[in-house]
């Protein structure tokens, strides 16, 4: 699964760009406007119309339908580095339709839910703004430059964080499906392998780790803890995971975290908890 990040990074980029042109399309279209609680309301109305919710929706299916695909080719590059690939890739890639769709709805969903929560994130700050603006003799053209900025750095960072964070969590969560579902239970962890790794996700680099024990991996280096949770699940996460198909692919001795902690295993002691 070596071109895992970098297919993530495509899909990535044209989600980010595509949720700024969202929400700069819809300031845009009411930023004529003078007085700054009309443009609010606008925005508002704007975003509960049935055309801007259905355009959320294609664009989120859009996205999530490409890192299905995606994924599927990781699958499949993963089950032909395998030791014995005849053997296992039939079974891995039949049978998964119907659950690998459970988990694209779901994601499809949650992320629709987040992008139409901004205008009315926005709208809720911009509101306290201009009321107390207003109340302490602002004209209304500064309380309006005000609540624009407010809208850019928004829409900036939750367009950014969408596309960072949920892109990495549902290639994760289909990697899990897949695995699970075939009796897969270990997974190999993996970073994007660059000078913006952090510290605690470096550590976890080349880790066995079973899908059904995830670990803290800040509390693994002495940091704060910021909970359990596998590759590519943190927000902003880059890191993935590269499912173990069949132990004969393992190199021993191989690093695995058990019990809470990172042991390095030979084959046999790997066996007896595998």
């Amino acid at each position: 699964m070596v071109n895992s990040y970098k297919r993530q990074e495509r899909i990535r980029k044209f989600y980010y760009n595509s949720l700024k042109k969202l929400y700069a399309g819809m300031i845009k279209g009411v930023s004529g406007t003078e007085h700054p609680l009309i443009m609010i309301k606008m925005v508002n109305d704007l975003s509960n119309t049935l055309q801007y919710q259905q355009y959320v929706d294609y664009l989120a299916k859009q996205v999530f339908n490409q890192i299905t695909i995606e994924n599927a080719k990781d699958w499949r590059e993963a089950v032909f580095k395998s030791y014995k690939p005849n053997k296992f890739y039939k079974n891995l890639m039949e049978n998964t339709e119907g659950p690998i769709q459970l988990v694209l709805n779901e994601k499809v969903s949650e992320n629709a839910r987040l992008i139409k929560t901004l205008p009315s994130l926005w709208a809720e700050k911009a509101s306290e703004i201009a009321l107390e603006k207003t109340l302490k003799g602002y004209r209304a053209d500064d309380v309006k430059n005000e609540i624009l900025s407010l809208y850019g750095d928004l829409s900036e960072t939750q367009a950014f964080r969408i596309a960072r964070t949920e892109i990495s969590k549902a290639n994760a969560a289909l990697t899990q499906a897949r695995s699970q579902i075939n009796g897969i239970n270990w997974y190999t962890w993996r970073t994007s392998n660059d000078a913006r790794v952090r510290e605690s996700h470096d550590h976890m680099e080349g880790v066995l780790v079973n899908f059904n024990d995830p670990p803290s991996p800040e509390k693994l280096i002495g940091e704060k803890s910021y909970g359990n949770y596998h590759a590519g699940e943190a927000p902003y996460d880059r890191c993935y995971m590269e499912p173990v198909i069949d132990v004969s692919d393992i190199k021993f001795p191989a690093k695995v975290y058990y019990g809470g902690r990172i042991s390095r295993m030979k084959k046999s002691e790997f066996l007896n908890i595998a």
